[in-house]
């Protein structure tokens, strides 16, 4: 017999697992009964980090300004702030232009290959 209030409890349980997002479920008439479906989202995981353009700072530097590393839970809000961090970091050092931008290679939803590019800021064609 199909209890909707286990089943309720069964994907809170699974999304309070580490490395998952949220978790839900699907249910739909099958032949003489119901089939249930779990649908579970995992958290991205950082799978690479590179500094690309970064000549004057080493990059295990960089990487303890960043905050996270390779196999962490990437938070895309904090990983935002981390950017913003290193940015700030560089203009303290003398470079007032400088821009970090990512670049974010998505292996799968749950996989994500980050390079941070360091630029020395926008140009106006004006």
């Amino acid at each position: 017999m199909f209890d909707e209030e286990m089943v309720k409890e069964d994907a809170k349980r699974i999304a309070g697992l580490p490395g998952v997002e949220r978790s839900y479920y699907n249910t739909a008439v099958f032949e003489n009964g119901i089939q249930l479906t779990f649908v579970v989202v995992e958290r991205n995981i950082v799978r690479s980090i590179d500094f690309i353009g970064n000549r004057k700072v080493e990059a295990k530097v960089l990487q303890r300004k960043l905050g996270f590393k390779m196999g962490d839970y990437l938070d895309p809000i904090l990983a935002e702030a981390y950017r913003r961090t290193l940015t700030e970091f560089y203009r303290k050092k003398g470079h007032a232009f400088v821009k970090w931008r990512w670049m974010v290679n998505g292996y799968r939803q749950a996989e994500w290959f980050i390079r941070l590019v360091r630029g020395r800021g926008w140009k106006s064609n004006q």
